[in-house]
This record gives structure tokens, sequence and C-alpha cells, in this order.
């Protein structure tokens, strides 16, 4: 992209109110004096498909096969670019995470995003894609907000190519007075303070304690509801006692009396063991936990 297109479209997006100052919370949660609206190109068709002609003369490191236009406001991008190079589409749903189109596994997607802080959004489009066996290497934005997206998607093997940065719309908007010195200033702090906005992690629910049969007895209000918990318990317990503490202990390698399931050496006889109930157990010697399962069964 040439300098004097890259300025026309800066000048233009700044008309179109595109560009807006004060204070905004982006997605990553940063605080940020300059706000990047590209939702109000889809009321203007001629700028709209010139963004569209500019991404698409973007050179991706890969061929690709599929565009893919990241939820929501570069699906609008994606469809036009897809039009007017007549590559097919797909549609990644935000809400399930799904892919809507037709495609084969190996097919390699090219992302289409219109700016990029953290990469955030980027990888939660690249994800299900990868999940469905597509290939990823290249991603096309109208602007880089250079805060660490481009490294962020680089770590996840995607390649960033952007139209401009946000230094470079800034040094256009202040050139034709689009913006105070004061302001660019403020941008510029805000920038350096700012280059590592790091992706959000996604929030694990924490898991429920579960209750025990015997905790869910107390809680229950219905009397066959609680018989029920109970004896629930007691089948839990002879299960525990009689089976799992034995077989946990053949897979240890030791033999067991058929008596008491108490472990004993493999050297001394099952006499000679139940003399010592409470002797540690010993490690048995090979295949003697066959003689363990043998004396279970007997």
């Amino acid at each position: 992209m040439d300098a004097a297109a890259k300025e026309a479209l800066i000048l233009d997006l700044h008309a179109v109110e595109a560009v807006k100052l004060g204070s905004f919370v982006l997605k990553s949660g940063i605080t940020s004096p300059i706000y990047l609206d590209l939702r109000v190109l889809v009321s203007h068709p001629r700028l709209l498909a010139s963004v569209a002609s500019l991404l698409r003369a973007l050179p991706p490191t890969r061929p690709y096969d599929l565009l893919c236009g990241v939820p929501y406001t570069a699906l609008p991008f994606a469809a036009v670019l897809s039009v007017a190079a007549a590559v097919p589409m797909l549609l990644s749903r935000y809400d399930n995470k799904s892919i809507e189109g037709t495609f084969s596994a190996g097919q390699a997607v090219l992302i289409v995003e219109d700016l990029v802080t953290s990469g955030a959004s980027v990888l939660e489009t690249v994800g299900p894609l990868r999940d469905e066996g597509l290939l990823v290497a290249d991603a096309v934005v109208v602007i880089d907000r250079e805060q660490g997206g481009r490294e962020n998607l680089a770590a996840s093997g995607v390649t960033l190519h952007s139209l401009m940065t946000l230094t470079e719309m800034l040094a256009v908007l202040l050139r034709h007075g689009k913006v105070s010195e004061e302001k660019a200033g403020e941008v510029r702090r805000f920038l350096d303070a700012n280059r590592k906005v790091a992706v959000p992690g996604v929030p694990v629910k924490p898991k429920a304690a579960r209750k025990s049969f015997a905790e869910r007895a107390g809680l229950a209000i219905n009397p066959m509801g609680r018989k029920l918990f109970e004896t629930m318990d007691i089948v839990k317990c002879f299960i525990d006692y009689v089976l799992e503490a034995p077989l946990r202990r053949l897979a240890e390698g030791y033999c067991l009396s058929p008596m008491s399931f108490l472990p004993f050496p493999a050297s001394l006889s099952e006499s000679q063991a139940n003399a010592l109930p409470n002797q540690p157990p010993t490690p048995a010697l090979p295949g003697s936990g066959l003689w363990g399962v043998y004396y279970m069964l007997l």
C-alpha cells in the first residue's frame, strides 16, 4: 500500500467519524484515549469497497482457499472481499464457536479483521477453524494498534498483515490538523505504556464439591429419598472395604489374606501372616499378586 493511498484512507476514516478521541475501555480491559470504530463503514459502501480492495492487495505468507471474517465488525469487509476476489467465505459463530459454510480439512483460511489490539478476537476465531482441521497462517487487518497483537498472534503461528498502524494514522491526522499536538502526545504516551497487552485468559469455572451420600441423606426432605441415600452410603462403604481396598493392595503387589484382607509378605504362610495382623505390608514376590486373586475367589 503506497503512502498516498494510505493517507487518503486515513482522512476518509476520520471524515466518517471512525476515529474517536476521549476515554474508552477496550475489550482487552485497558482504557484508551482513542477509539477506532470501523462499524460505521457499513453506511459508506464506497469506502467499504475501497478497504476490502486494499486488504486483498496485502500479500499473505501462503495461498489461501477460504476467507473468514472475525465477528462482527469485520464480516462486511470479508463479504465484500469474498465477492470481489471470488473466494469462498466461512462464518465463525461467536455464540457457539461453530463454523458455517462449505470446507474440507486441510484448506487454508485467511482471517479478515478490522483492528487488532491484543489479538484475542483473532485467536478466538482461529481456534474453532483449526479444530475443524483448517489451516490458518495469516490474518489481514485494517489497523494494528501496536499493543502486542502482532506478537501474540505470531506466538500462535499467525502472521499479521496490516494496512496501517495507529502511529501512522496519528501522524497523518496531526499533519492535516485533525488532531492537536497535545492529544497526539497523549495517545503516544498511552501506546508507549501499553505495548504488550496480554491476551485475556478464559476464566475457569470452579467445580462444585460433590456431596457424599451420607451428606445428601441429611439434606433430603422426602423420607424415601433419605432412606435411598442412606442405603447407597452403606453399599458404597461395603464396596470400598470389601473390593476397592484389597484390589488396591493387589495392584501394589501384595498378597491378601482371605480371612482379614490384611496384606502379608508372600514369604510367610497364611497362618503366619494372620498371626501378625499389625505387621506393616512388605512387597510381595513376583507373581504373588495372582495368589491373592486366587485366595479372594475361594
